[in-house]
């Protein structure tokens, strides 16, 4: 069959057409998880050749603090999300109150990251 003949398709037509956010995220998401690599192999190389350093230092962190700023940190990115979602629905005033919460929870998760520290150094 000639080329002339063949009906021309429209670009798109994927699964993912009708998903929002940006056609270049996949490209900087691939290069920051390069660069994810590279600082965890880092990681690992220096843990490997001073892990006494490593162990002394891990004897000092509170791991309830840990568990409890890993709560706050998902929590806060939940409620931002639902903020969001809210803000698209028109609902501004539930809006509101979700991005609320995730600045509060945002700032709890400083606020231990803070005593957390002075734990170590105090």
């Amino acid at each position: 069959m000639p080329i002339a003949g063949c009906e021309r398709e429209e670009a798109g037509g994927g699964i993912l057409d009708g998903l929002p956010g940006d056609p270049g995220a996949g490209p900087r998401l691939r290069r920051t998880g390069r660069l994810r690599v590279f600082y965890l192999r880092a990681f690992v190389v220096a843990r490997a050749v001073n892990s006494a350093i490593f162990a002394s230092g891990q004897g000092t962190l509170d791991v309830s603090l840990a568990a409890y700023n890993a709560i706050m940190l998902v929590t806060s990115g939940w409620a931002a999300a639902k903020g969001t979602a809210s803000a698209r629905a028109g609902k501004s005033r539930q809006a509101r109150l979700w991005l609320f919460l995730a600045v509060a929870l945002g700032g709890s998760f400083v606020s231990i990251k803070l005593v957390g520290g002075l734990c170590i150094l105090g």
